[in-house]
């Protein structure tokens, strides 16, 4: 038989695992079964193949040691070190001496960290130990993603820790609906990296103590996209931090998904019309008919993308479903999208969330549709979500 450059061979084993990782899109922890069946084609097929099965990772105490224990059985097979994107949870059989076996992963470009159990030991050794490690020593690291634990307290101070000791961050994501951020003294000579142009908060209180710490950056901290949804506490001290960072870091902001809707912060013109480069926009409202008024009230601007999602329930607690929609204005909103200041909108999305509903539902049926004619001629609407 005839053998094949290795190089074409490799070419072709990208390609399945590209077409794979597209179809997946989103759920990079799903295993990637035909990519993992190349492998045993052949030996010539193996090592492209072994590169794509162990690039993305899902690791807690039991698996990892597995991985370990099938590392120490071959001396020349090092599967850590070929794991780009890692999601390790921290439940309590993770041991400290296999935490200290993920410094061979060297070649990380996201990490995602989650912190399920009550104690605070896992998490206070990983990011007090390991992470400055692998901070120092895997320079590819762009993307780091936390989920504490429920009902947690993060202390301002380990976020600030984080940002310094990973200087090529480029993506930085806090997710923990139940979690708070509490103040604490910072040093004046930290500093944020260079290279940060991603933020996603979503945290129940302390949002303004984050933004509060940006503020007192000697260079502020200019990101390109800026996520911070559903805090408990936008009172007036939320609301005017973030005015006051959007007044000197806003004009670089691109992308922007915030809920607006809150107490005295209920219009999104106080915060936007600082984002002169504001290009696409996700707002999160409640109830239906918030969604003239988020319209209204945007001002002139040069957005491509528009995304709404509404979080309707019912008075006895249960979430709306697309079939008990009717009340959503659609003629209304056709008219609102027909002003000049949605001239350059190239893509316009409404979706509805909720309890029980992980996934966005459109709320652009091909009947919603019929009753936003002008919108439908532009081509703007679209069934799915930014």
């Amino acid at each position: 038989m005839q053998r094949f450059p290795q190089e074409l061979i490799d070419l072709v084993l990208d390609q399945v695992a590209d077409s794979e990782r597209d179809h997946n899109r989103g759920a990079w922890r799903r295993p990637s079964t035909s990519i993992a069946t190349c492998g045993l084609v052949c030996k010539q097929w193996l090592p492209r193949s072994r590169l794509h099965v162990f690039s993305s990772m899902v690791l807690f105490g039991s698996r990892l040691r597995s991985l370990l224990d099938l590392e120490a059985e071959s001396s020349s097979l090092s599967l850590l070190s070929l794991a780009r994107d890692l999601y390790l949870v921290f439940w309590n059989d993770l041991a400290s001496k296999d935490m200290a076996r993920l410094r061979t992963c060297l070649s990380l470009t996201h990490l995602e960290l989650c912190f399920p159990s009550s104690s605070t030991e896992e998490w206070d050794l990983f990011l007090g130990t390991h992470l400055p490690f692998l901070g120092a020593h895997c320079i590819s690291l762009s993307s780091l993603k936390l989920n504490p634990r429920e009902k947690s307290a993060v202390s301002l101070r380990v976020i600030v820790d984080i940002l310094v000791c990973l200087p090529s961050l480029c993506a930085f994501q806090l997710e923990g609906q139940s979690c708070s951020i509490i103040e604490a003294e910072i040093p004046l000579s930290q500093s944020c990296p260079p290279c940060l142009q991603t933020l996603n908060i979503e945290v129940k209180h302390g949002a303004d103590i984050l933004f509060a710490w940006f503020l007192s950056l000697a260079v502020g901290l200019q990101v390109k996209s800026l996520t911070l949804l559903d805090p408990e506490d936008w009172g007036n001290p939320t609301a005017d931090s973030l005015v006051s960072y959007f007044q000197r870091c806003g004009g670089r902001l691109e992308f922007l998904a915030i809920w607006p809707h809150r107490a005295s912060f209920n219009e999104p013109s106080g915060i936007l019309k600082y984002a002169t480069s504001l290009r696409h926009l996700k707002l999160y409202c409640q109830p239906v008919a918030s969604v003239l008024t988020m319209l209204h009230a945007l001002p002139s601007s040069n957005l491509f993308t528009l995304a709404i999602e509404l979080l309707v329930v019912l008075d006895r607690g249960r979430v709306d479903t697309v079939s008990n929609m009717d009340r959503v204005p659609y003629a209304l909103i056709n008219e609102a999208l027909a002003h000049p200041r949605f001239h350059s909108l190239k893509s316009f999305s409404l979706g509805q969330y909720g309890d029980g509903v992980h996934t966005p539902r459109s709320l652009l049926t091909r009947k919603a549709k019929a009753l936003m004619p002008l919108a439908k001629a532009r081509r703007i609407l679209q069934r799915h979500h930014a």
